[in-house]
């Protein structure tokens, strides 16, 4: 929790931001999500950024060089399709268990936790949802998308490591 993050707020239906890479890990973590919407009868935000394959590689170096957040050129894919019906099924699988998930997918070329950080943000969440996945070496290389969202987080938020779902 960011020390200046503030409680949940006192609305009827609570919002949970669930930033999610679509990986496996991720995926192991969305039952756990769906189990904690349901019990704060809260609502789930899917938000997905669209990776951009040179778009780590430049922004870490431009942060080793201490420079600015550089964007690499877009590229139209079939990814945001695939991407797009993949965001469907999950949000299918917690409506089916009468829970209101909307999905949010980003494709502008900035900053991962910027993004996750703008959004929240913007729709006011009560709660920011993250596996967190990076180990030491790409974390130290990369930064941590996670740990960067902690450390601005309007909210409280809640990651979990692949280690930790066994439990």
């Amino acid at each position: 929790i960011n020390p200046a993050t503030q409680g949940p707020s006192p609305r009827t239906t609570p919002t949970i931001l669930f930033s999610t890479d679509l990986t496996e890990n991720s995926e192991r973590m969305y039952p756990y999500l769906m189990n904690f919407a349901e019990k704060m009868h809260a609502r789930i935000e899917l938000f997905h950024v669209t990776p951009r394959r040179m778009e780590p590689v430049l922004q870490s170096g431009s942060y080793l060089l201490g420079g600015g957040w550089v964007g690499a050129p877009e590229r139209v894919t079939t990814e945001d399709t695939e991407t797009s019906a993949l965001l469907r099924q999950w949000a299918n699988r917690g409506v089916e268990r009468g829970l209101e998930v909307n999905i949010l997918q980003e494709s502008r070329r900035a900053n991962i936790s910027e993004l996750i950080l703008q959004t929240a943000t913007e729709i006011g969440c009560d709660w920011i949802a993250m596996a967190a996945e990076s180990g030491t070496i790409r974390a130290w290389a990369l930064g941590s998308i996670t740990r960067q969202v902690v450390r601005a987080a309007p909210c409280p938020v809640w990651t979990l490591r692949p280690t930790s779902l066994g439990h």
